[in-house]
């Protein structure tokens, strides 16, 4: 025993750094003396999940400081000091890491055995809240307003880059993410509420709601979409945002919080065999498939608040660009609280070709109610 003691520490420090579970690190810091103060220096630094499922106990009531843990490895209960998640809702996310919301409403990421915390926005910073007044008011309902948190990878591991924790929330149980740093969570656009799971499944988040839907969580590209036919043709037009408001950024400062980036265009057709010939539409459950489009030829769109409408540039003799998508602010869910006037900064004219973008009104026309549209 004697020689393993006296191993040298950065021995036991490469030892420890190849630990694959926070069981192997917990077993490591009992070896002995040495060992353990080795396991001191790095218990911070070394952020490891269980290797099995650790079910977590109600806290104590004669002592809330105190978290009993129940070991499915050994069948034995332990007692782990755990002051960070006294009285506060707690939702497990993964890599051993738990979503604590406290009764001040702060909310963190903390480590179940490190014991370290990762602030996260609070939970006031979720849109989407209960009507409160002076009797009702959030603190009332903080013990059961997240009822999900995932993350993308472990918060430690920072070579694997940036990472996303997705959460279910708020009375009609919507979805919310937020990265490391943000001072808000950010909706995710969802086409249903009452989402009751979410996953990281190959670089994306996937949730299911209680109609058992499933839908892919667009994060890094919030986007738009638009049916409009063109020359016989049906398209589906895809908007692409970004700015401070999709970035988890709440500067009011920056005008404007979101503009379009680009756009993709996807074309309806019958699928076809490998002979080249189309495929017979009663004899296939999916006989189309969306084809994407790199050119629009002759042909403008004009997309917004407003019947999508496809025209021939060459009819009317110039007098707007072909192969050109002319777009207005259609951001509903966030002009009515933008800043300055509402909306209408996030207009213009997108080249197909370029892929650029360029105004078509010079001036500034905004409102929060009816920003400027297209009339057709």
């Amino acid at each position: 025993m004697s020689d393993w003691a006296n191993l040298p520490f950065e021995l036991l420090e490469s030892i420890a750094l190849h630990l694959a579970s926070v069981d192997d690190f917990t077993a490591f810091s009992a070896v002995c003396k040495s060992w353990h103060s080795v396991w001191s220096e790095l218990k911070e630094k070394i952020i490891l999940p269980p290797r099995l499922p650790w079910l977590i106990l109600a806290e104590d009531q004669d002592n809330q400081q105190i978290r009993p843990i129940f070991s499915l490895s050994n069948s034995k209960t332990y007692e782990i000091k755990l002051p960070e998640a006294s009285r506060t809702n707690c939702v497990a996310a993964n890599y051993g890491w738990i979503f604590t919301l406290s009764p001040d409403l702060q909310i963190n990421l903390l480590h179940l055995f490190s014991r370290i915390q990762i602030p996260l926005p609070s939970m006031l910073g979720f849109s989407d809240q209960y009507n409160y007044d002076e009797e009702f008011k959030p603190e009332g309902v903080a013990h059961m307003f997240v009822t999900k948190a995932v993350l993308s990878r472990n918060p430690r591991d920072e070579e694997k880059g940036e990472w996303v924790i997705v959460a279910i929330y708020g009375q009609f149980r919507i979805l919310g993410f937020a990265r490391e740093g943000d001072k808000v969570w950010t909706d995710i656009p969802c086409p249903s509420r009452c989402y009751e799971d979410v996953v990281f499944y190959e670089g994306k988040f996937y949730a299911v709601d209680c109609h058992g839907i499933v839908i892919v969580c667009e994060i890094d590209d919030p986007k738009s979409t638009y049916l409009v036919e063109s020359s016989g043709d049906l398209l589906l037009i895809s908007r692409e945002r970004a700015g401070p408001l999709f970035e988890g950024r709440n500067d009011d400062e920056i005008l404007p919080r979101y503009y379009t980036k680009g756009f993709t265009v996807l074309k309806l057709e019958k699928n076809k065999n490998n002979a080249g010939e189309e495929e017979d539409e009663a004899k296939y459950e999916y006989p189309f498939c969306w084809i994407e489009v790199k050119s629009l030829g002759d042909r403008a769109l004009f997309l917004g608040r407003n019947p999508s409408v496809s025209l021939s540039a060459s009819e009317f003799e110039g007098l707007f660009k072909p192969n050109c998508i002319y777009f207005t602010d259609d951001n509903e869910e966030q002009y009515y609280t933008e800043p300055g006037g509402g909306g209408g900064l996030d207009m213009g004219i997108y080249n197909m070709e370029s892929s650029t973008i360029e105004p078509h009104f010079t001036g500034e026309s905004r409102s929060p109610i009816s920003p400027p549209f297209w009339c057709l």
